[in-house]
């Protein structure tokens, strides 16, 4: 009997001892899991930093040519899609008509080519710049995707034969099919930007309905004919 007390202080003495080695070990593992979750976040904010660093790199490699129409309210635009190209990493190129040319200083992050046509500036220059303010507005659309578009086919297969890997060409609408065309002769995906507003956009998207009920291309009978079931501004 004298031998039982002493177990039962070796037996609570022990565990204490494991009590403690139990809530150590515990401790050190809560501390080992952080240290891991801690290493693992940090490895995948590094790699996430780097994945991004390096498609920036890429994109710095990739130029995209954009096209605008040579008037404020479809260059403007057309400016500020660049900036958000820019911004993500991809270096613009500017093709520009030499007609109403804008001023290269004022964009510093892109690169300005000038296209300039044929008799520019000589007696037989369908484009002066004096006379176009007169001149109606169709006529003259006309008339400017003329002028250009062997310009700007022979531009585009300069700038897509460069160094530089070019992603896509981005259009006016106004352009028409000449910049789809010029594109899929130097292989490159072409984009096109609407400037117009909402009436105009619904004023397009309007012609094939036209065209199926023959109303385009108009005949005088027409010009003055309400048609029916049509009010798509006002519903608009």
């Amino acid at each position: 009997l004298k031998f039982i007390p002493p177990l039962w202080k070796a037996a609570l003495e022990f565990d204490s001892y494991s009590s403690r080695s139990w809530r150590t070990r515990k401790l050190k593992s809560h501390k080992n899991i952080s240290n891991i979750s801690h290493k693992v976040s940090n490895y995948k904010k590094k790699n996430k930093k780097f994945k991004l660093e390096t498609k920036m790199e890429e994109r710095k490699m990739t130029r995209i040519i954009m096209f605008p129409l040579p008037f404020p309210g479809h260059f403007n635009p057309m400016i500020q899609l660049a900036r958000i190209f820019h911004h993500r990493g991809f270096s613009v190129t500017i093709l520009h008509t030499s007609f109403n040319s804008p001023d290269p200083s004022q964009y510093p992050h892109f690169t300005f080519r000038t296209i300039h046509h044929k008799n520019e500036g000589e007696a037989g220059d369908p484009l002066p710049q004096s006379d176009t303010s007169g001149m109606d507005l169709v006529a003259f659309i006309r008339q400017l995707r003329q002028s250009y578009a062997e310009p700007f086919r022979e531009s585009l297969a300069v700038e897509v034969s460069g160094e530089e890997k070019v992603c896509c060409l981005v259009s006016d609408s106004v352009w028409g099919r000449n910049t789809e065309v010029a594109a899929e002769a130097v292989g490159i995906r072409r984009l096109v930007l609407t400037t117009s507003g909402a009436a105009s956009f619904r004023a397009y998207a309007a012609y094939p309905l036209l065209r199926d009920k023959d109303y385009l291309p108009i005949k005088g009978k027409y010009i003055q004919t309400f048609i029916p079931n049509f009010n798509f501004i006002e519903n608009y």
